[in-house]
């Protein structure tokens, strides 16, 4: 049976020829991007990724882990008083993720968005020209 590359090449929805194909394998084996490879290879990046994907070898893009840190900011965020979309600009993260990490919490209604954004324009107010 032959492998997956095999039949991709075979179609023609691979490296056109056996050189270009080793060349490639060759060079994704070692690790590099598909910006290093396209320039190598004198093709586009998004060609690379093509051939990644055609052949099997797709990269996907690696978890950001969020520290212990991030995640007790947004808690104490929280905490005072401030919104899911609030706690989420601060620390540096979508709203979904403070969402997906305290499901025990509810999000603001719009009242409550409403009143807190008018003790912030008072409080503003209050600083800038009190």
């Amino acid at each position: 049976m032959e492998n997956r590359s095999d039949a991709l090449r075979a179609r023609g929805r691979f490296a056109s020829d056996e050189g270009t194909h080793a060349q490639f394998i060759e060079l994704d084996a070692r690790g590099l991007s598909a910006a290093e490879i396209a320039d190598i290879m004198h093709v586009d990046p998004r060609t690379v990724t093509r051939w990644r994907h055609a052949a099997g070898r797709s990269k996907a893009p690696a978890a950001v882990r969020r520290d212990g840190d991030v995640r007790a900011r947004a808690l104490a965020l929280l905490d005072e008083g401030a919104s899911f979309a609030e706690a989420a600009r601060t620390v540096g993260v979508c709203r979904s993720t403070i969402a997906r990490w305290f499901p025990d919490r509810r999000a603001w209604t719009r009242m409550e968005a409403g009143r807190w954004s008018a003790q912030i324009r008072d409080l503003n107010e209050a600083v800038l020209h009190g």
